[in-house]
């Protein structure tokens, strides 16, 4: 699963704080979303477990002095998540061939016994 930021826009103001809607082309999967919220690295200003996520919208609540590299970081963010994700499916992948070929083998071994 590949997820793309389509754009953005605010939303609200609450409290001196600027609520922006991050729209992105895919709804993010629970895999997706526990390593878009667990980069291995991340601005002490916003951390993604303090993105809301809303089906395909990430809901970012950030003052407006900061607002340009706070949504940088995002886009690192979901960069981060999807080369977890790939690799987390190309491993899946190769796990389920090997259980495939095991299988196979195992089949053969039977096989020899009735011949």
């Amino acid at each position: 699963m590949q997820v793309k930021c389509l754009g953005a826009k605010a939303v609200d103001r609450k409290n001196g704080l600027i609520v922006v809607e991050v729209e992105l082309d895919n709804t993010p999967d629970s895999m997706w979303i526990s390593f878009f919220r667990s980069p291995k690295k991340w601005d002490t200003s916003i951390h993604p477990s303090g993105i809301d996520i809303r089906g395909n919208k990430l809901i970012v609540t950030t003052p407006e002095s900061t607002l340009d590299r706070e949504m940088k970081w995002v886009k690192k963010y979901v960069e981060y998540a999807n080369e977890k994700y790939e690799e987390y499916e190309k491993n899946k992948h190769k796990e389920g061939e090997k259980e495939d070929r095991e299988d196979l083998k195992e089949i053969s071994d039977k096989l020899k016994n009735l011949f």
